[in-house]
This record gives structure tokens, C-alpha cells and sequence, in this order.
């Protein structure tokens, strides 16, 4: 998916709409396992498990939504500034990593059984 999406900026012409086409693959096949196999799988484990489980599924597929979006714009149509990319990019990073980490600490605090 992130290999697919550094080819298609690096590709010159349209031919990066078809490794953006390949990245959305992988993205959707990805997506779906958050939504449902692994849900599922956190569910029969009881407990809390949902619950944040739901959270970090939550934050991490609404912010992976947005990649491809900021990538569409950026090295698609080039309608974004280079540092404007690299803000909203930033941005990103830190909401499906720090804000994930934080969230799943928190349900670490009822034991890491539970997680």
C-alpha cells in the first residue's frame, strides 16, 4: 500500500493512477479486516476488548481515509504545496499513531488481558 503510493509519485504520466488504483486495493483489503475479522476475533474475547478495540479501529480507519485523499491532491492532480503536503501528512501521522497509542494505553489500565 505505502510502496504502491511512493511508485505512483514517483511515476511520471498516468500511470500513477494505476499504482494509486493497486495502493486502494491493499487499502480496502485492509480496511475490511478492520472492520470485520479482527473485530470480530476482539469481540469473542470478552471484556474491554471491544470497546477498545472499536476506539482504535475507529481513529485508524477515519485517518488512513485521508492519505489517499492528501495523496490524490498533492502528487495526483498537484493542486497541494510540497509543505502543505508534508503538514497535512504530518498531521496525520501523529492522529493514527499518537492518538492510537494513547487509546491503547488506556485500555492497558484494566490489564493487558483485556487488550
Amino acid at each position: 500500500m505505502i510502496a504502491t503510493g511512493a511508485f505512483g509519485s514517483l511515476t511520471v504520466g498516468n500511470v500513477k493512477w494505476v499504482w494509486w488504483f493497486f495502493g486502494m486495493c491493499w487499502f480496502l483489503h485492509i480496511i475490511f479486516a478492520l472492520g470485520k475479522s479482527w473485530a470480530e476475533a476482539a469481540k469473542a474475547k470478552g471484556g474491554d476488548s471491544a470497546s477498545v478495540y472499536s476506539k482504535i479501529a475507529g481513529i485508524t480507519v477515519i485517518t488512513w481515509f485521508c492519505y489517499p485523499v492528501v495523496w490524490v491532491f498533492a502528487e495526483g492532480f498537484g493542486n497541494f504545496s510540497v509543505t502543505f503536503e508534508v503538514l497535512i501528512y504530518g498531521v496525520l501521522d501523529v492522529i493514527s499513531k499518537a492518538v492510537f497509542g494513547l487509546i491503547l494505553m488506556s485500555g492497558a489500565a484494566t490489564g493487558y488481558e483485556s487488550i
